[in-house]
């Protein structure tokens, strides 16, 4: 019989992951940030990143970190490189005078590896009323 050459062949790819926080409540109007953070948990450089998160409704936009900008209501950023066992951290800004629930947000690499996050958050607005005090004499 003949033996047969076999050649193994390791493809290394970006293992992404991502993921978000914010802060569970606000007075109305304070500034709310979130910080998206993405993490290239694979073998290999990601390359062309790609970091889009979609504002909540009743969300208005105020700011992005790292040259962040919005456009058709996305907050997007890019990056050239995440190497491998490293993260990046991104945030943005908004302010609200309701309850705002975001949970569309993801990443994507030249290499064609994408995360999209898991988590909803929600940012519960707090209102405080106050009643006026009555003395009885």
């Amino acid at each position: 019989a003949e033996d047969a050459d076999t050649t193994t062949v390791t493809v290394s790819l970006p293992d992404l992951t991502i993921t978000k926080s914010g802060p569970s409540q606000v007075n109305p109007g304070d500034p709310i940030t979130y910080t998206l953070v993405v993490a290239n948990n694979g073998s290999a450089a990601a390359t062309s990143l790609d970091i889009t998160d979609t504002l909540p409704s009743g969300a208005s936009f105020v700011a992005a970190s790292d040259g962040g900008w919005l456009s058709d209501n996305t907050v997007s950023w890019t990056a050239p490189t995440l190497e491998a066992g490293q993260v990046l951290t991104r945030t943005f800004t908004v302010t609200a005078t309701e309850a705002i629930t975001n949970s569309d947000y993801r990443v994507i690499c030249a290499e064609g590896t994408s995360a999209t996050g898991s988590v909803t958050v929600t940012t519960e607005i707090e209102y405080k009323v106050y009643l006026p005090l009555a003395v009885r004499q």
